[in-house]
């Protein structure tokens, strides 16, 4: 598994570094680091919150992608995984 290819691929489908650290619940920096370094990655939870928003994004045109960016940022801010459950329910 790449995580720096899952991190592009979503970074290319409309995803900011800021949003996708808020939906696996790391910082932004973590997510610039990770990208940086070849061997670096993630623990547990994060990995597996990576894959999957990485397969609910996977296939999906850009416009339906932005689509669900926009009502991303209308969830509720105290639940940081609010983005990712978005994501995976309207697939």
């Amino acid at each position: 598994m790449n995580i720096q290819k899952l991190i592009t691929d979503l970074n290319g489908w409309g995803v900011k570094q800021a949003e996708l650290a808020t939906a696996i619940g790391v910082t932004q920096s973590r997510i610039s680091q990770v990208i940086r370094t070849p061997l670096a990655g993630f623990r547990g939870q994060a990995t597996l919150k990576l894959l999957a928003l990485h397969e609910a994004y996977k296939g999906r045109s850009e416009a339906e992608n932005k689509s669900s960016l926009a009502t991303d940022k209308k969830s509720d801010a105290s639940d940081p995984c609010g983005a990712m459950r978005s994501v995976t329910n309207n697939s």
